[in-house]
């Protein structure tokens, strides 16, 4: 049931696919349930298994690197993208804090 009129674009500039814990899992569910309901498009990371989207379209637009959150491009790409499909609504997906704290504690065991 998708209104010809909103498209979505959403950036979660992390891997969400496959999910293993509840914040992944929260993404990828609240994704698939606002593709059944508009026309959505993703862009994330290519680290994601896009095969498991069944009702969206994906973009794998952003680096794997941290470096990711700081890209400048994903500005023009995003606007780009948007000027293309006539995208209605544009949301950015945030990191938890509890993500970017056991990022940090990772990077700091390597």
């Amino acid at each position: 049931m998708q209104p010809d009129n909103e498209k979505v674009l959403v950036i979660a500039p992390y891997p969400y696919l496959p999910f293993f814990s509840g914040g992944q899992k929260f993404i990828a569910k609240f994704l698939e349930y606002l593709g059944n309901e508009t026309d959505l498009t993703v862009i994330s990371t290519d680290d994601n298994d896009w095969s498991l989207v069944k009702n969206y379209q994906s973009r794998p637009l952003l680096k794997k690197s941290f470096s990711r959150y700081m890209d400048r491009t994903l500005v023009r790409k995003s606007r780009d993208r948007k000027k293309k499909t006539s995208i209605r609504w544009f949301v950015n997906i945030p990191i938890s804090p509890g993500w970017h704290s056991a990022k940090k504690k990772e990077l700091a065991l390597k």
